[in-house]
């Protein structure tokens, strides 16, 4: 998961956690690219449940190393995600 660790993504680290997949989910802060590379190249999924819009280097980052990726559906991830296709859309919820 990359990003801050809001409330939504430390719900997602909680619900892991719950579902038996303790350590299996890696919350990216900042960390060397070479690290950075090997964790999304061995990703099982990149997500990232931004609520604002602004460019989704991250996603790209991922997308670029083969990773598959799930994003708020907002921002640049709308220009270059197709929902099912090159990654996955989450809808918003207020």
């Amino acid at each position: 998961m990359y990003g801050k660790l809001s409330n939504c993504g430390a719900n997602l680290v909680y619900l892991g956690d719950k579902a038996s997949v303790e350590g299996n989910i890696v919350a990216m802060k900042q960390m060397e690219e070479s690290e950075r590379h090997e964790l999304l190249r061995n990703a099982s999924l990149l997500v990232c449940p931004r609520r604002h819009s602004g460019f989704h280097f991250a996603l790209l980052e991922a997308m670029a190393l083969g990773c598959p990726v799930l994003a708020s559906n907002t921002g640049s991830a709308l220009e270059f995600i197709e929902n099912g296709r090159t990654g996955f859309l989450l809808t918003n919820k207020v």
